[in-house]
């Protein structure tokens, strides 16, 4: 059956088959591609698409948070983080001092900005 009707809806457009489904009252609507959604006009009165400036790639153009407004959107987006860009950070917060932290990077338990951890022993 599937092969069936996949050949018959390759037979006419998108629009003419819209407009005999709605006709019989079938609950239908056209699927929307990246290039839709990205055009799509309350995509860009709510910023969803942001523009950010990667260290490694330039400039990436990324959806925003998906449950926003514009007024949401007015916060800095950034990059996603580099493997461990944050790894003194999340240590320090998760009770670390910063003595204990160096030694678990100098034995390779933990990595920073680039360098390799040995997680596995």
């Amino acid at each position: 059956m599937r092969a069936a009707l996949a050949e018959a809806f390759r037979a006419r457009s998108t629009d003419h088959w819209l407009a005999e489904l709605n006709a019989a009252d079938i609950l239908c609507a056209r699927v929307a591609d990246y290039g839709d959604v990205e055009r799509h006009p309350q995509v860009a009165a709510n910023q969803m698409i942001a523009t950010l400036d990667d260290p490694t790639a330039g400039a990436v153009r990324t959806p925003g948070f998906p449950i926003n407004s514009a007024e949401t959107n007015r916060l800095p987006h950034a990059p996603a983080p580099r493997r461990g860009q944050h790894t003194r950070e999340i240590l320090a917060v998760a009770g670390y001092d910063a003595m204990h932290i160096e030694r678990l990077l100098a034995e390779r338990i933990v990595s920073c900005g680039g360098r390799l951890a040995n997680m596995l022993g």
